[in-house]
């Protein structure tokens, strides 16, 4: 984790994205990794990314009745933010 941190500090999205996308790979079940791919795909402005991360963390959490709520709350604002965004764009 520590060079997906190193990346994104450096602020090479890219790079730590794909980091991310490979450690998903090796361990799909890994919710902190998914949490940060959400992030780094909100950061970047990629809300449509980071909702779908989300919504993978929410399937992963049945059991975690606070995480889950906190992917649906994460879910639903950047929903909002999006389409905000894209209300201002018009």
């Amino acid at each position: 984790m520590g060079i997906i941190f190193k990346y994104r500090k450096q602020g090479d999205a890219g790079q730590a994205s794909y980091c991310i996308s490979k450690a998903i790979k090796a361990d799909p079940q890994d919710i902190s990794l998914r949490r940060h791919q959400a992030l780094l795909y909100a950061e970047s402005q990629n809300y449509q990314k980071a909702a779908e991360a989300y919504e993978q963390i929410h399937q992963l959490c049945r059991e975690d009745d606070a995480l889950k709520e906190a992917a649906k709350v994460s879910l639903f604002l950047l929903s909002w933010i999006w389409h905000e965004n894209a209300f201002n764009f018009l």
